[in-house]
């Protein structure tokens, strides 16, 4: 049986009547570079509001996550409207978001692998040339971003594609109270969840740095202004024959990963 509190989260009405001495610790969401989840401290440890209104996307790093059990984690959409455009989750009906135990400010973060026909594991990195591009021939790459003991659960069901993201155990739209659910068993108490694989803006800076020290004949980069307010830079990156680099990566495949 469920109580539905604040019209927000579904919680077990045993665990809303426990005193407040036996609450487990309210989950915390560490600031990221572009990550728009906001925890708010009412009601239940599992609450969470979307600091904006995260009309396509959402990520959050999230910290004191339960790990003797599977959490649901309520993001509401209430009252997130922008200029007469209403927040509104029924457009995430169906979709489920992915997680990672990486760090998500770290390059090495967004890396894929896949087999080759010998039964290598190959660095999807356009930067990595020679042996650098192989890792492997385990059941999973030799990668550092994943803890060992749980990196196959970011194995595609083929077992042929491996990247540090996979999708979450189970999600689902309540667009009746505009409320996004995300169940989930955590390995560790830290994980970042996010609508889709995010691509940060420091994720980007650094793939810039990496393609202008590689000097690759075809690429050039144009610095073409700011941002406002933050004053972030824009590039323009322009390719020409017969610059490979960006050729031969495959969709985002976290949605195989289990």
């Amino acid at each position: 049986m469920c109580v539905l509190l604040a019209g927000m989260l579904c919680a077990s009405a045993q665990e809303a009547m426990l005193p407040r001495s036996l609450d487990p610790p309210p989950i915390a969401v560490s600031p990221q570079d572009g990550f728009n989840l906001e925890v708010v401290d009412q009601i239940t440890p599992h609450y969470v509001k979307l600091a904006s209104p995260a009309h396509n996307w959402f990520a959050g790093t999230f910290t004191d996550l339960p790990t003797d059990k599977g959490v649901t984690i309520g993001l509401s959409m209430a009252g997130n409207d922008t200029r007469g455009n209403a927040a509104d989750v029924k457009k995430w009906v169906g979709l489920v978001p992915v997680m990672t135990y990486a760090d998500p400010t770290q390059y090495e973060t967004y890396e894929w692998f896949i087999k080759d026909q010998d039964g290598r594991w190959v660095s999807g990195d356009p930067f990595k040339q020679g042996e650098a591009r192989f890792a492997g021939t385990g059941k999973v790459p030799d990668q550092m971003v994943i803890p060992e003991e749980v990196a196959e659960q970011f194995l595609s069901a083929d077992g042929q594609y491996w990247q540090a993201w996979r999708e979450v155990d189970h999600a689902e739209a309540v667009p009746g109270i505009n409320v996004f659910r995300i169940t989930q068993r955590f390995a560790y108490p830290t994980a970042t969840v996010a609508m889709r694989v995010p691509y940060t803006y420091r994720f980007f800076q650094e793939f810039i740095q990496r393609l202008q020290t590689a000097k690759i004949a075809g690429v050039e980069i144009d610095l073409i202004g700011r941002t406002t307010p933050w004053f972030r830079k824009q590039h323009a990156i322009r390719t020409r024959e017969p610059a490979s680099i960006f050729w031969g990566y495959p969709a985002n495949r976290a949605g195989d990963c289990r």
